[in-house]
């Protein structure tokens, strides 16, 4: 359990999330019509849990309390699009992406699971 503290999967999910984000959002970026359609809080999330992460693998002791916040954040992040996607499936309101919902509340019930046991984990790690 305590491997989901380790500075590694705060840099790979970050990096994840980069490019999650920027893919998922891609046509949007490449329009640039509006920044309200750019995944900027996603990429600040990703980018501080990637910066994060270094941090901690160069010194834990130094770096845990910014992987904390970090996890945090992202957790954040995560929950709320997990409930909000969980709202529009239970409402029968289906996007039309490559998707089906009820796959894509997995995906984000998986995420948001990791992103809670690398928290809890990072918050009990000592050494």
């Amino acid at each position: 359990m305590t491997s989901f503290a380790h500075p590694a999967v705060a840099i790979g999910f970050g990096a994840f999330v980069l490019c999650a984000e920027t893919c998922l959002h891609f046509e949007d970026i490449v329009a640039l019509t509006s920044w309200l359609g750019l995944p900027i809080h996603d990429w600040a999330a990703g980018l501080f849990l990637v910066i994060a992460g270094v941090l901690s693998h160069r010194n834990w002791p130094a770096g845990r309390p910014y992987q904390t916040a970090a996890w945090g954040f992202m957790l954040s992040l995560l929950f709320g699009a997990f409930v909000g996607h969980w709202e529009e499936w239970r409402a029968g309101i289906d996007a039309g992406g490559w998707l089906t919902p009820s796959w894509f509340i997995g995906i984000l019930g998986g995420l948001t699971a990791i992103a809670t046991a690398a928290l809890v984990t990072t918050i009990n790690r000592r050494t």
